[in-house]
């Protein structure tokens, strides 16, 4: 049990600096799609910590295919609007995610354990995702703005000596 604490702990940890990496430093679609991914999260976050008597406990492996599905259909809509490849390598991740999902909901034969680390793991692919893209739209922006001072050319007028 402590080891699936610091799991969640970590989870959480690494969610939060993704977000607001993508808060402070990316364009829109990094901005959109941390804060899906982070809402999303935290529903389900909160959501497991349901008491197991709770009528929403029952409901709870229904919850967490929709939350999947409705991060996979957001990644899409952002990908096919801002055309950026973070976005479709997320959104692949986030597929896999889902198929996952229902596999191990279908009753076919994946061990627990086996789903549980692979969940995460593609969870944490989204989340790389989201930061790396972050990452290329801050650099690209710093470049157009080396690149546009540049060229802008002195701020005073010289004076040319005759």
């Amino acid at each position: 049990m402590l080891f699936a604490d610091c799991v969640a702990v970590f989870s959480v940890a690494i969610l939060a600096a993704t977000v607001r990496f993508a808060w402070t430093s990316g364009d829109r679609a990094e901005k959109q799609a941390a804060t899906l991914a982070g809402g999303l999260w935290l529903l389900i976050l909160i959501l497991s910590l349901v008491p197991n008597k709770a009528f929403i406990r029952d409901q709870l492996p229904g919850i967490f295919v929709f939350a999947d599905f409705l991060l996979a259909a957001g990644l899409l809509v952002i990908a096919l609007r801002d055309s950026k490849i973070w976005l479709g390598a997320a959104m692949v991740a986030q597929s896999i995610a889902l198929l996952l999902q229902t596999n191990f909901l279908g009753g076919d034969a994946v061990d627990v354990r086996i789903f549980k680390v692979a969940s995460n793991y593609l969870s944490f692919v989204v989340l790389a995702c989201i930061a790396a893209g972050t990452y290329v739209s801050r650099r690209r922006r710093q470049r157009e703005a080396a690149r546009g001072s540049e060229d802008a050319g002195p701020l005073l007028p010289t004076v040319t000596a005759r």
